[in-house]
């Protein structure tokens, strides 16, 4: 189909923009609280290994166990690096104090995708809230994944848990996974961590689909079959051994409003790389040619 071009703009007395870079729409966030005063940004790294994790935060440090199961790495290998949230010990006690220190969060310039809100005593169910709505309000596209070990979450009676309340506020990106093995696995959040590595969240590229995939490092929790329904209806993710397939596998993969993850995930890469080829062509081009449907975008094979 050819298009009558109508207009041209001249760009070659441009000001010359700050360029876009890539972005991974992978790399991990793990939020970590730390002593009043510890803190030297609110988002450090990046980390390319446990062990300048284990220097600035200490080796027991909810973060460094994480990353313990991130770094171990899964079918791309060992990824690349990962960062921290630092929110200081009086903050998590004041919820205005709190946002304010998720919005800076949410505004750093290091390239990380999801952050990670582990299940610890100082994340209430209320910060947790505060946490998913920064993310979904946010202007700099990312995705926030919660776990927790709450029985409710597989009582159908209840309503009142973490996964049951995201769901009734249709959070398109916020991802929740049921973990009851606190004392099993290194962490809470292996889980979380392995499934980053594990389906290529830091390759730079749309992730495959993350249900029914094994993850390396993460023991698998014991459910009766009852729970399943009830969990998945309510949004939950979950690592368990199926009976058909007799094997380890994440079920379910959904945010809270039902959309897959990747689905999410490739939406946010795709939108990124449009606006990343349109300034790409004013960097490069003197003259850009567009009629009355919008820009002309010429991709060479």
């Amino acid at each position: 189909m050819a298009y009558q071009l109508r207009n041209v703009i001249d760009v070659s007395n441009r000001i010359q923009p700050m360029a876009l870079t890539e972005k991974s729409f992978g790399f991990p966030c793990f939020l970590q609280v730390v002593a009043d005063g510890a803190r030297q940004r609110f988002v450090a790294g990046p980390f390319y290994d446990t062990e300048s994790m284990s220097t600035t935060f200490g080796s027991n440090a909810t973060c460094v166990k994480m990353a313990n199961t991130y770094f171990a790495g899964g079918w791309y290998g060992k990824p690349a690096q990962c960062f921290v949230g630092v929110i200081e010990e009086s903050e998590i006690a004041d919820t205005t104090v709190f946002s304010s220190v998720i919005d800076n969060i949410l505004a750093a310039e290091q390239d990380y995708y999801i952050i990670i809100v582990p299940d610890v005593a100082e994340f209430t169910d209320d910060l947790r809230g505060v946490v998913s709505a920064k993310v979904e309000s946010s202007m700099n596209p990312k995705i926030c994944m919660h776990t927790t070990e709450n029985p409710d979450a597989y009582d159908a009676n209840l309503n009142t848990d973490l996964g049951a309340f995201f769901k009734s506020l249709n959070y398109d990106r916020t991802w929740t996974l049921f973990d009851n093995l606190r004392d099993t696995n290194p962490s809470v959040n292996s889980a979380v961590a392995s499934l980053i590595a594990t389906v290529g969240f830091t390759t730079g590229r749309p992730v495959i689909t993350l249900a029914n995939k094994k993850l390396t490092g993460v023991a698998a929790i014991d459910l009766p079959s009852s729970a399943y329904p009830v969990l998945e209806e309510k949004r939950y993710n979950f690592y368990t051994r199926t009976t058909e397939l007799i094997t380890d596998m994440l079920r379910n993969s959904v945010m809270s409003s039902g959309q897959f993850l990747d689905t999410i995930q490739s939406a946010d890469w795709f939108a990124y790389r449009l606006k990343y080829a349109l300034l790409n062509l004013f960097q490069t081009q003197n003259k850009v040619p567009f009629d009355a449907v919008g820009y002309v975008v010429r991709i060479l094979n």
